[in-house]
């Protein structure tokens, strides 16, 4: 059997006006027991005088008498409801003490340290610190004067240090480096469109390379046990030889040789590679297109791979022989056996490797040494440890940084480049180590 629920409903006004001024004394008249009076029932008996001032309160008790059972239960109802929700408060408020009372403040935390409450890496709440200085793993937490300190920078993306900045500025290398910089946006300018654009190499290895870089690099983080950094070409024209004849003398740069009239169709440039990689030559040949073919030889001249042509001054050659050791790259020109009016003359050549370990540096450009008080710090080499070249400072792999401005010179961190340059890390017993590094120079488009 089903038990039906009936809801009665209070409907306001319960009185009307009409009920109330019908009921009301004001309806008689201002003499009701006499029958002249005005206005008004009039001649009115005592009884119905009585009666007629009793019923407006008579209807609105019996009125009240009707509503107060309705209201009860409405009460009723809504303090059910108010209870229960009371209820769910408590548990919530009483969850909240429980969680609050497990995460206390450290006790060996400073009064003056704050602590927000967030989740760790494992979704758990934690306390998290809150520092205005440069705290590993801490919040943000503005000073009273509204400042926070940073460390130094050591991704383009990241904020600078006050002194980071004025050693930056100070430094009369960089001032020169400025210079540069605004010749260059004048150049741009003035060709209406980049002929340099900004390279940014970061990585661990024994070696990697440039491309066409410009005569200047910055070095600006250093980690490894290196001693020296040795920057050079994997090839030398300046010993190179006609194929088959007397080495070439005159015009010679380090990237670039001069092949004199009457001389062989062929001129072969020393580049020694030791293991297989990608090697892509570059290559001038000015107005003249006299450029035709290129290939890598041993050491006894044998020809190794094929010969590729060149194409838009570049020549890709595949080294796949791992038996085998490259002891030159043989440039041969078009117009073979045809007299030339003036020298034929290789410009700006370039030997990119996709490997540049596998390769000898055959002429070195320039060498930086460490200072030996800064190879001397302790934790220097550690894993985890680097210098800051730009902030100046060495920081060891626990964090802790110590200032090494008295030991370095101010050309440590500038480094001369030169185009296809392979930089390379040793030790100081002149072992290849690797390196953690970072460096940013001008490649030429």
């Amino acid at each position: 059997m089903s038990e039906t629920t009936e809801k009665t409903e209070i409907t306001l006004p319960f009185m009307t006006e009409t009920d109330i001024a019908r009921l009301s004394v004001s309806a008689l008249s201002n003499r009701p027991s006499e029958r002249s009076g005005q206005y008004g029932r009039k001649g009115l008996t005592p009884e119905e005088l009585k009666e007629a001032f009793s019923k407006l309160p008579v209807a609105i008790a019996a009125r009240m008498n009707e509503l107060l059972p309705v209201l009860r239960q409405k009460f009723s109802e809504t303090d059910a409801n108010f209870s229960g929700v009371c209820d769910v408060i408590n548990e919530v408020i009483h969850a909240l003490d429980l969680k609050l009372d497990k995460l206390q403040r450290p006790s060996a935390a400073s009064p003056n340290v704050t602590y927000v409450y967030g989740e760790d890496a494992g979704g758990k709440t934690a306390l998290i610190k809150g520092n205005s200085g440069a705290e590993p793993s801490s919040l943000v937490y503005r000073d009273s004067k509204g400042s926070f300190s940073v460390s130094n920078p050591t991704a383009p993306a990241q904020p600078v240090t006050k002194q980071y900045f004025d050693n930056k500025s100070n430094n009369s290398l960089y001032a020169d480096l400025n210079e540069m910089e605004r010749r260059v946006h004048t150049l741009e300018h003035s060709a209406n469109g980049n002929i340099y654009s900004t390279v940014n190499l970061h990585g661990s290895a024994t070696a990697f390379q440039v491309d066409n870089a410009c005569p200047y690099g910055i070095l600006s983080r250093l980690g490894g046990n290196v001693a020296k950094i040795t920057v050079g070409l994997p090839f030398d024209t300046q010993g190179t030889k006609a194929y088959g004849g007397n080495a070439i003398t005159e015009n010679i740069t380090p990237n670039s040789v001069s092949m004199p009239i009457g001389e062989t169709a062929n001129v072969r440039i020393p580049c020694r590679i030791k293991s297989p990689c990608t090697v892509t030559v570059y290559a001038d040949e000015g107005d003249a297109k006299l450029l035709n073919k290129c290939v890598l030889l041993k050491e006894n001249a044998a020809q190794i791979g094929s010969q590729v042509a060149f194409e838009n001054g570049r020549s890709v050659l595949e080294f796949s022989d791992a038996d085998a050791t490259v002891g030159f790259i043989c440039i041969t020109k078009q117009n073979q056996g045809t007299a030339l009016t003036e020298p034929f003359r290789i410009n700006n050549i370039r030997v990119i490797l996709s490997d540049p370990t596998a390769a000898e540096l055959l002429y070195v450009a320039d060498e930086i040494e460490i200072p030996a008080a800064i190879r001397g710090l302790s934790g220097y080499g550690a894993e985890g440890a680097y210098l800051d070249l730009i902030g100046r400072k060495f920081y060891g792999a626990n964090g802790a940084a110590v200032d090494i401005s008295a030991y370095m010179t101010e050309e440590l961190e500038v480094l001369s480049l030169i185009p296809s340059a392979i930089l390379g890390f040793s030790d100081e017993a002149g072992k290849t180590v690797s390196a953690e590094y970072e460096l940013s120079y001008k490649n030429k488009l």
